[in-house]
């Protein structure tokens, strides 16, 4: 692979063993080539290694106990992350290493994951590089098969093979493509150099990519498949995960990709028709040993030519014979790994009668022919095709029967060599002899004029064969030459945007018959964008206009159309350059090296008078008069050598006056003769694309800064020094190798700048950041001089640590990892515009970190009364603080200076574990606390209070000066009891983006006869549902397209409430800004960042789309109106955080953590006392207004934390009360346990003193790219059966009449179905209210009537514009909690004046006790924009 090919040897032992076809095979004394991935090395079988990798110990501690089982090493890639975090001297290279892991995170996600090496083979990724450059990062991270699991693309499939191979249209999973920008490179936005965002003419934000774009680059991320099974690594399929993944030529998409740039994959490349003669001689070709065996590895030839098949032998005196087989002082060939030309091989006349020199390439060939002869496979350079030209010649493959039919043929290029002859006796047009080839090799390929030269050689003619004779040349993958002529023309799809395919149309064969290609036959699907240029006004957009057009004719998707291609010079001359930005705009076709031609082929003119630049040219040409022919050489400002064609490259549009006409595409897979290389250059270029994107570097920049340095807002000038070290690959002069993404001058710079460096930067309320939960952790280890008393095969870290903490190792809930880089909480962080990643987790969590660093202090390493360990080997946890648990994993072994004073110890405490940031208010508290028993004698205990107080400040959490006043923190809480009916809603969230339209589908009684049903299974393909998966509900009053709909089958619940007028559903809702259609400019009015998760899900929560608002939820803002009208309200999040929840900073409304189960005593055996937690809430006191935002926020957040751990004590004990338990509430599912929680907080509502909630519980899991239609509904039913409990409880408490439970997602999700048997992420979708007081048995909103582009909101793909905004829906909501007046609604659906007023339900539409009358006109035909 391209990690360590060069590093593999030749091996002739004869227990080497290789990979052939699926079968293990052993070398025999033939040579195999042997490889390894970096690092690798032998287990040692003696240490109790099993699998190949993992490690077993039978007996550990004073109990004779195994701690690994076979096949279940959960945690041993834990203990490898966590005993390198504690231990490894290179903690920067450790630190730096965690950073970019959680830039591109992968996760165990929870549970039972067995199986080690793969995961640390992914994590050392980071480690290897992380000093060394990002590109190898993209590459390598790209290549990685437990990516491809985590991100879904595994497999994944371009829409040709699942037509060819399945029968079925299926679309590549989006997956990958879309998080390898937003998430790993670029982001979603333009940004400048200083990572301000950069806007357009009017203002906006600039996107870096569009749902066109991800949909073409999922095409790159087709035919990625695991490599076959070596040795030494560990065992559990036949296909390890260790080594990089291979590309499958069948699965991969073929057809040109759009770039970033609206230009192609590949622009900037240069034509293979450019190749120079004999390009496998030249400079830059690249030869890969094969060892003994002849077929190459990334080109395709047929199996049985590794036996029978005849292979092209390098003579000895062959020049490249010697330098293949680079002999050794003593003669001997050494068969290097590899071998690239670094010159021109110049054969000289007697060695140019050798085999190689007769022929246009090379495939593999021959170097030693003993009884194990050796083979090298040449791999071309990289270079592109043109995807439409002139002149095309027809190319045939198969077998001609005696009906005289070719069975597949298509246009070909003659300028390349990809065919192979087809030589007949002359007269060959009216006898019938058989066409023959006449190789030197199985698979040759050669230009057209080439095969006309092979046969004239052999006094035979080049023909349109009529028969083909078998020889031992021929095979049924080459395509021959024909004599007949083919034309290529467009098929110009009828869909907005105008996409192109291409259409081939070959002269008929002797039967009359043309059988074309299905990859270029007119009903091809195989679309791409194109850049239309020209009478743009003049595309065909229906059928009617494109038959109006003498040169084209319509077929049911598109326009296929006669084509010419033009090709004109770019600069007739130098002085028509003014920079290279001229350059840059005009040309976009590469170049190959001139130094690959031959001596004198081409002129050097140097700069020509344009500083930066090199013009050569043919043919003596001269600064004054260029052509085509012309190359430029300038370097970018990536510091990259560019090469580029003086050549424009137009395809015109015959028959139409002005003219018509796009840039001509390019693609690097040749249709004719498909090749895993290529794929492989392919998918550089592609990553090329991200990685020298202009937004990249302050991209990285800002997550480096975020995540080494500690800096969460850094300012726009640090960031443009760290983004240009980047881009400049170095940094003062001593860091970093001078090559643009080098991520040590990155790190250098990020640490050194004046802005990391700066102590007087500290008082700055906005400088610093929360310190992040495993940091904390391992500073606090490492600075109190932990020892570690278990061995490496002990579990060290608790398994459950990411659900406790928030972080753990390989343990991400997401690809968005921990937190995100964008995330404000509420509070003084978000009132100020400023972010805190880290804030994310700043919830019960911090309760569960504190507990876990006192019982270290306590009671050594170990897992007792929430300590962070994983086992204590069996021994029983003591019951007294300071005595450390038997068999303890490991102790903290800080005493401080036996002479030190109290103020001594401070002084060193405050050191190590806050930077010397103690304030003077919380250094008296802390002495005060620990002082006098310190004094008495007993320092060890004094100790131990000093660092438990220590590490419960906001000084020790954050990294900027704290400045608290002394007086106590108060929380919000009511003291009187509320008047009036009590009221909640539910915002019941399926997070991922649920398949909603498997959740509501039409199923029968539609209009004018139509069968929707049948459209549907038609449009959802391997997802669609059956009729007896369905149950069916009336919607004859609802005014849809069909008067009955079926709901999925595993969510019976919503069939009952819906027939008992208790649930309705709202069709095709979601995020809109204004009324859109597929003919308005949706990408920028949307004014939302379009189907990224972390956005979508906010705006689905927030409903504020034009950030009138920011940082706050409908759910916040809604209570914030009706606590100023005097309601009694709490805002609740359930087992997590979110912005929903969050009300304005003025009102200061606070939000409340529901926990799932009872709280675990804190500090149990405390080493201080009772008055343990009122000693941190008085650390963490109200604050002076200059006070860090970021201490400031923690302290907020703990006390608030402490006080619901109280209260949560005091409800626990009340559950012992009849009148409150709630026993025949079963604990269950993780969902289950949600709503149960809920459910015990609602009971409290009483003592909570409140008559107006909001919850927002979370059901994750409907993210489903590969899920197939059963594990959908899997989630549909753990839905179903909690949502009844719930409901059950609430009838129990007799409430039932006074809950509304909300449905929401991310997005909606395509209608058409991806190759890996999922969806992608789409925009509208169904969801549905339910609730005792719905005016329900209703469908709102307006069901799609076509599933198809027939739609005016279908935008490709199987997505669909709302038609619905999610306004309509919490108008209605806020009516009936209480909100109605119209400024008050407009504060907290700051959008909806975009629509007209009357599409806003009311609660009158929804609820049968509404009081605001319902509208005049139907949210049915919502407004449409001109």
């Amino acid at each position: 692979t391209f990690l360590n090919e060069d590093h593999c040897k030749l091996s002739f032992d004869p227990l080497a063993c290789f990979n052939e076809n699926g079968v293990d095979k052993y070398g025999n004394g033939r040579g195999v080539v042997v490889c390894g991935s970096p690092g690798e090395v032998a287990s040692d079988f003696t240490k109790g290694v099993i699998d190949g990798f993992d490690l077993k110990t039978k007996t550990v501690g004073h109990k004779n106990r195994e701690i690994y089982k076979d096949g279940t090493f959960t945690q041993q890639k834990g203990n490898i992350w966590w005993y390198l975090a504690l231990t490894a001297e290179d903690q920067l290279r450790q630190r730096m290493a965690w950073a970019l892991y959680q830039i591109i995170p992968i996760g165990a996600g929870g549970g039972f994951v067995p199986r080690t090496e793969y995961w640390t083979v992914y994590y050392d990724i980071f480690v290897r590089n992380a000093f060394g450059n990002y590109r190898d990062v993209l590459k390598e991270v790209s290549y990685n098969q437990s990516m491809a699991k985590w991100l879904s693309f595994l497999r994944n499939s371009g829409v040709q093979y699942s037509l060819d191979y399945e029968d079925e249209l299926h679309f590549p999973d989006e997956n990958y493509a879309r998080e390898v920008m937003q998430l790993f490179s670029i982001g979603i936005t333009q940004l400048n150099m200083d990572g301000t965002n950069k806007l357009d003419e009017n203002g906006h934000l600039i996107p870096t990519y569009t749902s066109d774009d991800t949909m073409s680059y999922a095409r790159i991320w087709t035919g990625f498949n695991m490599q076959n099974m070596r040795g030494n690594v560990e065992q559990k399929s036949s296909q390890p995960r260790n080594d990089p993944m291979l590309i499958d030529r069948e699965r991969r998409d073929l057809f040109p990709k759009s770039n970033l740039f609206e230009g192609f994959i590949g622009d900037d490349y240069p034509l293979c028709v450019d190749l120079p003669d004999k390009d496998f001689l030249r400079k830059g070709a690249t030869y890969r040993l094969l060892g003994s065996r002849s077929s190459p590895e990334l080109q395709h030839d047929e199996a049985e030519w590794e036996e029978n098949g005849v292979r092209l032998d390098l003579h000895q005196s062959s020049p490249l014979h010697t330098l293949l087989c680079a002999p050794g002082v003593s003669g001997v060939c050494t068969f290097p790994a590899k071998i690239i030309l670094d010159e021109n091989i110049v054969y000289d006349d007697s060695t140019k009668t050798g085999a190689e020199y007769e022929v246009d390439t090379i495939r593999s060939v021959r170097v030693h022919s003993d009884s194990a002869p050796i083979f090298y496979e040449y791999l071309r350079p990289p270079c592109v095709h043109q995807h439409f030209f002139n002149n095309g010649q027809k190319i045939i493959a198969g077998s001609i029967g005696s009906d005289l039919v070719v069975n597949d043929s298509m246009c070909a290029d003659p300028r390349y060599y990809l065919a192979a002859e087809s030589c007949c006796p002359p007269g060959w047009e009216s006898n019938g002899d058989s066409a023959i080839r006449i190789c030197s090799y199985n698979g040759e390929r050669m230009k057209y004029s080439s095969a006309i030269d092979r046969c004239k050689t052999n006094d035979l003619d080049q023909c349109n064969p009529k028969k083909m004779a078998r020889n031992i040349c021929t095979d049924t993958v080459a395509y021959s030459w024909s004599a007949a002529g083919c034309s290529v023309r467009a098929k110009i799809s009828f869909e907005v945007g105008h996409q192109v395919a291409r259409v081939d149309n070959p002269q008929q064969d002797w039967a009359g018959k043309r059988n074309v290609k299905n990859i270029v036959r007119a009903d091809t699907i195989n679309f791409f964008q194109v850049p239309w240029r020209g009478n743009i006004e003049a595309i065909p957009t229906n059928r009617a206009s494109c038959d109006a057009l003498s040169s084209c004719y319509s077929v049911v998707d598109g326009c296929i159309c006669d084509t010419h291609v033009v090709e004109t010079t770019g600069f007739l001359s130098t002085t028509e350059i003014s920079t290279m930005i001229d350059v840059r705009e005009m040309l976009r076709v590469g170049a190959f090296n001139p130094e690959m031609f031959d001596t004198g082929e081409y002129s050097n003119l140097g700069n020509c008078g344009v500083t930066g630049l090199t013009v050569y040219t043919r043919n003596d040409g001269y600064c004054s008069s260029l052509d085509t022919s012309t190359v430029f050489l300038f370097t970018d400002d990536f510091g990259v050598d560019r090469y580029l064609k003086n050549m424009v490259s137009n395809v015109h549009v015959d028959g139409i006056t002005p003219d018509l006409f796009f840039r001509n595409a390019v693609h690097f897979i040749d249709f004719a003769d498909r090749n895993a290389r290529d794929m492989h250059y392919e998918t550089d270029a592609a990553i090329d694309t991200f990685f020298y994107h202009p937004t990249h570097a302050p991209f990285l920049s800002i997550r480096i800064i975020q995540r080494i340095a500690g800096i969460s807002n850094p300012s726009p000038k640090y960031v443009e020094r760290v983004s240009t070290a980047y881009k400049n690959g170095s940094f003062m002069g001593q860091f970093g190798s001078g090559k643009y993404g080098d991520l040590g001058a990155m790190v250098a710079a990020a640490l050194l700048d004046p802005e990391a460096r700066s102590v007087s930067l500290d008082i700055d309320p906005s400088h610093g950041h929360i310190r992040e939960p495993l940091i904390k952790i391992i500073s606090f280890f490492r600075s109190m001089e932990t020892k570690l008393s278990a061995p490496l095969s002990v579990p060290l870290l608790y398994s459950g640590i990411s659900k406790t903490i928030g972080q753990g190792p390989y343990r991400s809930d997401s690809v968005f990892s921990f937190f995100q880089p964008e995330f404000a909480p509420a509070g003084v962080i978000t009132s100020a515009g400023l972010v805190s990643p880290e804030g994310k987790i700043l919830d019960f969590r911090l309760i569960n970190l504190l507990n876990g660093l006192y019982s270290t202090v306590k009671f050594g390493y170990s897992m007792c009364y929430g300590g962070f360990g994983d086992t204590n080997l069996g021994a029983a946890c003591p019951r007294q603080e300071g005595v450390v648990t038997e068999d303890a994993l490991g102790e903290l072994t800080y005493t401080g200076n036996p002479n030190s004073t109290p103020d001594d110890i401070l002084d060193d405490l405050s050191l190590l574990l806050t930077s010397s940031r103690l304030s003077e208010t919380n250094r008296e508290i802390i002495k005060s606390s620990f002082e006098n028993i310190y004094l008495s004698g007993n320092k060890a205990k004094g100790i131990r209070i000093a660092q438990q107080l220590m590490v419960s400040t906001p000084e020790f959490h954050s990294t900027n000066l704290s400045k608290p006043n002394g007086n106590p923190r108060l929380i919000s809480t009511y003291q009187n009891n509320p008047s009036g009916r009590y009221k909640a809603v539910v915002y019941f969230e399926m997070e991922g983006g649920a398949d909603s339209f498997n959740l509501l589908v039409p199923t029968g009684n539609c209009k004018n006869g139509k069968d929707m049903f049948a459209e549907y299974q038609r449009a959802r393909g391997r997802v669609k549902l059956a009729r007896n998966q369905l149950l069916n509900i009336d919607a004859s009053g609802s005014d849809q397209v069909c008067n009955t709909f079926g709901v999925n089958k595993k969510f019976p619940l919503l069939q009952k409430l819906y027939a008992e007028k208790q649930a309705l559903f709202i069709a095709n809702a979601g995020v809109l800004a204004k009324p859109l259609t597929k003919y308005d400019n949706w990408h920028k009015e949307s004014k939302v960042h379009l189907f990224a998760h972390n956005h979508m899900r906010n705006e689905n929560k927030e409903i504020d789309p034009l950030n009138e608002n920011t940082g706050t939820g409908i759910g916040g803002r809604m209570l914030d109106i009706l606590r100023r009208q005097g309601f009694h309200t709490s805002s609740n999040m359930v087992d997590g955080s979110s912005v929903f929840a969050k009300g304005s900073a003025f009102d200061n409304n606070p939000t409340w953590n529901v926990n799932l189960k009872a709280p675990e005593v804190i500090d149990k055996y405390s080493t201080v006392g009772p008055d343990m937690l009122d000693i941190v809430k008085e650390l963490n006191g109200e604050s002076e207004s200059d006070n860090s935002v970021y201490g400031e926020t923690f302290s907020t957040r703990i006390t608030q934390s402490l006080y619901e751990y109280e209260e949560g004590l005091k409800m626990d004990e009340m559950m012992d009360d009849p009148d409150f338990n709630m026993d025949e509430y079963p604990y269950g599912s993780d969902i289950n346990d949600k709503l149960r929680a809920t459910a015990q907080f609602m009971k409290m509502r009483g003592e909570r003193k409140v008559n107006r909630d909001a919850f927002i519980v979370t059901h994750e899991g409907y993210d489903s790219h590969t899920e197939t239609v059963d594990e959908v509904n899997s989630k549909f039913k753990s839905a179903n059966d909690a949502l009844q409990r719930f409901i059950d409880e609430m009838k129990r408490q007799d409430i039932w009449d006074d809950i509304v439970i909300v449905m929401g997602s991310d997005f909606g999700r395509s209608i058409s179905s991806n190759s890996n048997g999922g969806t992608d992420h789409a925009w509208g979708g169904n969801y549905f209210m339910i609730g005792g007081s719905l005016n329900g048995g209703q469908i709102l909103g307006e069901y799609p009537e076509h599933l198809s582009s027939a739609s005016n909101q279908w935008i490709g793909r199987g997505r669909l514009i709302p038609s619905t905004p999610l306004e309509s829906i919490w108008n209605g909501v806020a009516n009936w909690m209480g909100v109605h007046d119209e400024n008050d609604l407009d504060h907290l659906l700051p959008n909806r004046d975009n629509f007209k007023k009357c599409i806003m339900f009311t609660d009158k539409d929804l609820f049968i006790d509404g009081q605001v009358p319902s509208s005049t006109c139907s949210i049915t035909n919502p407004p449409t924009l001109a």
